[in-house]
């Protein structure tokens, strides 16, 4: 890894660092509102809505920049043959690895976050279901970033200080 690496590498974990704090924060403005029901979606205030549309964008950014961002460099740390890998063996290498927990649930992360892509809004049971699945798997993904994070802090790039 070369400095230009190394200062990219930093550059995506500042990136997660900030997404994964904003996840933080958004959760904890949504806390009082979960589990949503129909009516408790429907009854949301516009503040609330805020709140819980930060949670959306910033599990979807976190998620961005850990699938395309940082898990990329540390399959390629651990296997040379990196590039060659499906993306259902790259996640089974970063499972085996102890990166991230489940490699189906990193799948089940993605299916979540093109669900709420789409537009649900119209029907507040649909709507409800996914934002309550949103809440819980917003705090496995969390995790994930931790130990994604504390991957690359302490095995790679421990390598370059001084």
């Amino acid at each position: 890894m070369n400095d230009g690496d190394q200062a990219k590498l930093q550059s995506t974990l500042h990136e997660c660092d900030i997404h994964a704090g904003r996840v933080e924060y958004a959760r904890g403005q949504c806390s009082r509102l979960f589990p949503l029901t129909k009516d408790s979606y429907r009854a949301l205030s516009n503040e609330q809505i805020a709140h819980v549309d930060q949670l959306i964008y910033r599990y979807t950014k976190l998620q961005d920049a850990l699938g395309a961002k940082l898990f990329p460099v540390i399959v390629g740390y651990l296997r040379e043959d990196a590039e060659s890998l499906t993306v259902f063996d790259r996640l089974a290498q970063l499972e085996r690895a102890q990166v991230i927990a489940d490699a189906e649930q990193w799948q089940e992360f993605r299916e979540l976050r093109y669900q709420l892509a789409h537009d649900y809004e119209d029907d507040a049971e649909t709507a409800a279901g996914y934002l309550n699945d949103l809440y819980e798997t917003s705090a496995v993904l969390l995790s994930y970033y931790t130990q994604a994070t504390r991957f690359v802090r302490d095995r790679i790039l421990v390598h370059f200080r001084s």
